[in-house]
């Protein structure tokens, strides 16, 4: 019977405390007070948001408050894009779309190889991008033909990259050339 006592004793007290804390106006999570989820007139850009999910065949529900932009509505942030940004491209077809005829194309330490002359398909290498040799990079070819997983867009968008150095290029070239 002392057992029986016990668990009816750990429920009413359970039950009491379980009541004077939702009896508080404010809830505590991790030493910060949280706002009461059903008093939301404090702000006319709040309001309660309700969801429910599914979890392991039972329907659970999630009450708290979501705050609304309203007040800012038609205000333009400086810092937002004047123009939609395409997300939706692969890297490639952003070199592709940058490789317009006379885009400068430089290696990755900087030195300029040339500039691109066109790009188009191609049966084993998929897409290539050409490019008219400059006389200042020194290489022994007049035109290149870089395949599109090579070349990056530069952070500034108006030049491509070469994954490698001069050197490196040069020396593919000769060992092609054979």
């Amino acid at each position: 019977m002392t057992l029986h006592k016990i668990a009816l004793a750990t429920i009413m007290t359970s039950a009491t405390a379980l009541g004077a804390f939702a009896a508080d106006d404010k809830i505590f999570e991790k030493g910060h007070a949280k706002p009461d989820p059903a008093d939301v007139a404090a702000s006319p850009n709040e309001r309660v948001d309700i969801d429910t999910y599914d979890e392991r065949g039972h329907t659970r529900k999630s009450v708290g408050t979501e705050t609304t932009m309203e007040e800012d509505a038609g205000i333009m942030d400086d810092l937002s894009a004047v123009e939609p940004v395409s997300v939706a491209r692969t890297e490639s077809e952003n070199i592709i779309e940058q490789a317009e005829m006379g885009t400068p194309v430089y290696t990755v330490d900087g030195d300029m190889i040339g500039a691109v002359s066109g790009h188009q398909a191609h049966p084993t290498e998929g897409h290539v991008v050409m490019v008219d040799v400059a006389a200042e990079a020194g290489l022994p070819a007049g035109g290149l033909a870089f395949p599109v997983a090579t070349l990056q867009v530069l952070d500034e968008g108006d030049a491509l990259e070469y994954h490698s150095g001069l050197a490196h290029l040069e020396d593919a070239i000769i060992e092609k050339m054979g």
